[in-house]
């Protein structure tokens, strides 16, 4: 078995947001072959550092009939956070940097700041997985 990252090996982002695109993950047999429901780990290497669908700091879950998987990442921490993927083979490891812009999300909603004040702004929609979250709206509070 051979396990490949086909996107996501180096990633940037915000803290507290979605990355753009997820990380996905390629497993072959030992013929280049793809292997359909192999189950496939993401964790973080550090705890409370990344949150990927399905669970914080880890997650789980099965090829698909093209031997891919792919999990979305939300860095959860500034700084540079290393992870670890496995699927019965040798781990491969990518990394997520992430900056923190000022914008935090949380349960669904986007807490955006402005003039000494906060709106919350809905920005998922219902069912999993889902795409990744956007602002419905953007509001601008001002000072007089």
């Amino acid at each position: 078995m051979a396990l490949r990252i086909l996107s996501g090996k180096t990633r940037q982002g915000a803290v507290g947001q979605p990355l753009r695109h997820p990380i996905t993950i390629l497993v072959t047999d030992a013929a280049g072959v793809p292997v359909k429901g192999m189950q496939v780990t993401i964790e973080a290497k550090l705890p409370d550092t990344l949150e990927f669908t399905g669970g914080r700091g880890f997650a789980d879950d099965r090829t698909d009939s093209d031997g891919k998987v792919e999990f979305e990442c939300t860095p959860l921490a500034e700084g540079t956070h290393k992870y670890e993927v496995t699927a019965g083979t040798e781990p491969e490891t990518g990394s997520i940097k992430a900056e923190d812009t000022g914008v935090t999300q949380a349960g669904g909603v986007t807490a955006v700041a402005g003039g000494g004040q906060t709106v919350i702004v809905p920005t998922q929609r219902c069912c999993h997985p889902a795409p990744a979250p956007r602002a419905s709206r953007v509001i601008v509070i001002k000072n007089s």
